[in-house]
C-alpha cells in the first residue's frame, strides 16, 4: 500500500440508531441508489443488529459484497439468508456463481428444483405473468448449468450430452430467450456443426434487435409526447403574454379554482389513468430487462462473424457503436464485417479508431500490454489495418479493388 493513499468507507449518520430495521433496509437501498455500496453496507449491518434473520437484509449484503468481489463474506450472508428463506431461487443461483464444479452444481440443481415448484404454483393459481418470470428464471438456471459442463465439468464423460440437455430444457422453459440459442450455437460449434449453429445465433440476433427497435420507438413516443407538452406550454406562454396584468391574475384564480374542483371531483377514470402508468413504468422495466447486456450482445457479434454472418452481425455492432464507442474490440469486429463485406474504406476508418481506442487504454493501464488477450487485439488490428491499407492501394482508376486482392473472410 505504499504511496497509496487509502479512503476510509463512508460513516453511517446517527439516523441510524433510532430506525427499525425495515427503515434501514429502505435508507440502504436508497443510498445504493446513488452508488454508495459501503454506507448501504453499513445500514444493513446496522438493520441485521436489530433482526439477524432478515432474510431481505441478509440477501442485499450478500449481494453488495459479491458486487465488491468479497466472495467468502457474499457466501456466508447467502448461506445464512437460506436457512431463513430456503425458496428463494435466486440465492441457490447466487451461490452456484461463486461456488465451481460439484459444489456449483448442487446449488444450481437446488435453484432449479425451487423454480419448478414455484412455476407449478403459479400456473395452477393463473398467475401467468409470474410463471413466464419464474420460467425466464428457469431458463437461465438451465444455461447456467450448460455452462458449468462447458467449463469447470467439461472433463466428465457425459458433459457434452448433459450440456445439450441442459439446453434443450431451457429452450423448453423460454424458447426465445437469447441466452439459451445462443449457448446451443456454441455447443454446435464446438460439436463441428457450424450449419447447424447458424439457425440458433440468427433467432438470438433477430430477439435481440427487435428488443432494441422495441425500446427506440417507446424512446421515441417518449420524446414525441415531451415536445408536445412543450408546444402547449409555449402556447400557454404566448397567450399570458398578450393578457392585460388584471385579467392574467383573475384568469390564474380562475385556472388555480378550476384545478381544485377537478381533483376533488376526480374519479374511476382518473384512477384507470393512473394504473395505466404504473403498467407503462412497468413494461418499459420489463422490456430492459429482458435486452441482454453489452458484453453478451458482443459475444453474440463474435459467433456471427465466426459463422460468416457478416450483414446481422453489422447491424448489432452499430448498435453497439451508438451505446459506446469507447470499446476498441466492438471497432475491431465492426471493422472485420465491413472488411468481409467490401466496404475498405469503412474498414479503415474502424480499424483506426480500434487502434487509437487500444493507444488510450495503454496510456491509462501498461500492464495491459502484457495481457494475452490484449496484446493479441493489438496485434490483430495492426495486421487487418496494414491489410485493408493494401487493398485500397491496389484500387484501379475505376475505384474498384482487384480480386485478388480483396482478403479472405477474417477469423474472430
Amino acid at each position: 500500500l505504499a504511496g497509496r493513499q487509502v479512503r476510509a468507507p463512508p460513516r453511517a449518520t446517527a439516523a441510524m440508531a433510532d430506525s427499525s430495521a425495515a427503515a434501514l433496509l429502505q435508507r440502504g437501498l436508497q443510498v445504493l441508489a446513488t452508488g454508495q455500496e459501503e454506507l448501504a453496507l453499513q445500514f444493513f449491518q446496522r438493520g441485521l443488529e436489530l433482526e439477524p434473520r432478515n432474510a431481505d437484509l441478509l440477501k442485499a449484503s450478500g449481494e453488495i459484497l459479491m458486487d465488491l468481489d468479497r466472495v467468502p463474506e457474499a457466501v456466508d450472508f447467502f448461506r445464512r439468508c437460506l436457512e431463513v428463506d430456503p425458496e428463494d431461487g435466486g440465492l441457490w443461483m447466487y451461490l452456484g456463481q461463486l461456488s465451481s464444479e460439484q459444489d456449483a452444481l448442487e446449488n444450481y440443481e437446488k435453484g432449479v428444483q425451487v423454480l419448478q415448484k414455484q412455476i407449478a404454483e403459479a400456473t395452477a393459481a393463473n398467475e401467468m405473468v409470474d410463471a413466464e418470470m419464474l420460467g425466464r428464471q428457469l431458463c437461465a438456471a438451465y444455461c447456467s448449468l450448460a455452462e458449468l459442463f462447458m467449463s469447470d465439468l467439461c472433463f466428465e464423460t457425459d458433459a457434452e450430452s448433459r450440456c445439450e440437455s441442459y439446453l434443450k430444457l431451457a429452450l423448453e422453459a423460454s424458447q426465445d430467450n437469447p441466452q439459451a440459442l445462443q449457448g446451443m450455437a456454441s455447443l454446435r460449434i464446438s460439436q463441428q456443426r457450424p450449419e447447424e449453429a447458424k439457425p440458433f445465433i440468427m433467432r438470438a440476433a433477430g430477439i435481440i434487435d427487435d428488443l432494441m427497435e422495441q425500446r427506440d420507438r417507446d424512446d421515441n413516443d417518449d420524446g414525441d409526447v415531451g415536445d408536445a407538452d412543450a408546444d402547449a406550454d409555449d402556447v400557454d406562454m404566448d397567450t399570458s403574454e398578450t393578457a392585460e396584468g388584471g385579467e392574467d391574475s383573475a384568469t390564474m384564480q380562475q385556472d388555480g379554482a378550476a384545478a381544485a374542483a377537478a381533483s376533488d371531483d376526480a374519479g374511476p377514470a382518473d384512477a384507470d389513468n393512473s394504473a395505466g402508468t404504473d403498467d407503462e413504468a412497468m413494461d418499459e422495466l420489463d422490456l430492459e430487462s429482458l435486452i441482454p447486456p453489452y458484453e453478451f450482445r458482443a459475444a453474440t457479434c463474435r459467433i456471427l462473424i465466426e459463422l460468416e454472418l457478416f450483414p446481422q452481425a453489422t447491424k448489432l455492432l452499430e448498435r453497439l457503436v451508438e451505446e459506446s464507442d469507447q470499446i476498441a474490440e466492438v471497432w475491431y469486429l465492426l471493422a472485420q464485417c465491413h472488411l468481409a463485406l467490401g466496404a475498405f474504406d469503412a474498414a479503415l476508418e474502424c480499424l483506426e479508431r480500434a487502434e487509437e481506442l487500444y493507444g488510450e487504454l495503454i496510456k491509462f493501464d501498461a500492464s495491459l500490454s502484457n495481457d494475452e488477450r490484449f496484446s493479441t487485439l493489438a496485434k490483430n488490428i495492426q495486421l487487418f489495418k496494414a491489410r485493408t491499407e493494401e487493398i485500397l492501394k491496389s484500387r484501379d482508376s475505376s475505384g474498384q479493388v482487384a480480386a485478388a486482392a480483396a482478403p479472405a473472410p477474417p477469423a474472430p
